[in-house]
């Protein structure tokens, strides 16, 4: 059975350590050199700050606005979520906040793709609910997403009966969300 003796060059720390089999029966590990030393305990120091700070970033993220806090509690009433899921509304809901705040400044540029923009989030958004909510909790949502568009209808019958045209009704579904 061989062991392997580690060799540090202690002359230059560009040059890598030499691995070779060790003459007797135990591990021989040569002390790195000062400027190797000064360089390891720099990377050490940097991932220590590292690490401190993505802590401390955690942290103050745990901030919610009370927008994303009504929506989960409003959510969390309707479907009748367990802690694990309101965790998880908890992201979807900072999530559609942020997209919100993104295409905001469409507004007033093209309004038009900003409703569209708007309109998307809304879909994806419901897409990322449904998938945490368990089966019984899903039929819930279909009703909602049921008794939605019964509401979409008569909203369309009835702009329809007013003689609304086309782009008009588009652009007024489109700002209902």
């Amino acid at each position: 059975m061989g062991f392997l003796q580690l060799n540090f060059p202690l002359s230059s720390p560009e040059e890598s350590p030499t691995i070779t089999p060790a003459p007797s029966d135990h591990y021989s590990i040569a002390v790195p050199g000062p400027k190797t030393l000064k360089r390891l305990l720099t990377m050490k120091t940097k991932l220590f700050i590292l690490f401190l700070l993505a802590g401390t970033c955690s942290l103050w993220g745990q901030d919610r606005s009370a927008t994303v806090e009504e929506a989960v509690a409003r959510q969390t009433a309707h479907f009748d979520l367990r802690p694990d899921q309101v965790e998880k509304m908890y992201v979807i809901e900072e999530r559609r906040e942020r997209n919100l705040t993104e295409i905001e400044v469409l507004r007033e540029s093209d309004y038009h793709l900003y409703l569209r923009k708007k309109q998307a989030i809304r879909t994806h958004i419901q897409g990322n609910i449904r998938q945490v909510l368990d089966k019984e909790q899903r039929l819930v949502l279909d009703q909602d997403v049921r008794q939605y568009r019964e509401n979409t209808s008569n909203l369309i019958r009835e702009m329809r009966q007013q003689g609304k045209s086309k782009e008009e009704i588009e652009l007024m579904l489109l700002e209902r969300g």
